[in-house]
């Protein structure tokens, strides 16, 4: 943690994003992590403006800038709110110039999310960027079977392989199919 930072990830609806993010947030509890957020971009922004307006700015900067890990899933919903993506920014630098780490996670790639600025958009950028793609036909038959042996559900022979053929490369609708 510290070394390669931020972490951005990013991938369409349905892929596991948001898992993995709730996965490192785990871990770092696990690990002793006491100073550790994990939150979506519309709490970030919600709890920004709550500060703003009840004068509560120091605390709410204290809070998030006081973090070992800060994790904030979204960051699409940013765009267009450029009170918040100021905040943002700096919230990322402290933490960076302090060696803590810091995670996000958007729906598209970072060249796509020009409007988040170019300071926020080149401290995304100069750390570990990771695309996370569709499930591919295998991977969506092991999940499909993972989902039926969970469930303790007996279905037809083929039916794993024709749920997995049929279905698009989200786990979501794979759920949903099971």
């Amino acid at each position: 943690p510290g070394t390669i930072n931020p972490l951005f990830v990013h991938g369409p609806s349905g892929t596991g994003k948001t898992h993995l993010l709730e996965g490192i947030w785990c871990e770092a509890r696990r690990r002793g992590g006491r100073r550790v957020i994990y939150l979506s971009a519309e709490q970030f922004t919600t709890y920004f403006l709550q500060a703003l307006r009840g004068s509560g700015l120091p605390n709410f900067r204290q809070k998030y800038r006081g973090v070992d890990l800060l994790i904030i899933d979204d960051v699409q919903f940013f765009e267009g709110k450029q009170a918040t993506i100021t905040e943002l920014l700096h919230t990322v630098e402290t933490l960076q110039r302090e060696g803590r780490q810091v995670v996000l996670a958007a729906d598209r790639a970072a060249a796509e999310l020009g409007s988040l600025g170019p300071e926020l958009m080149a401290r995304i950028q100069s750390g570990l960027v990771c695309a996370v793609e569709p499930l591919d036909i295998s991977t969506r038959s092991a999940v499909v079977q993972q989902l039926i042996e969970q469930r303790q559900l007996a279905l037809p022979v083929g039916a794993v392989d024709l749920i997995a053929q049929r279905a698009p490369g989200d786990a979501r609708q794979l759920t949903g199919l099971v």
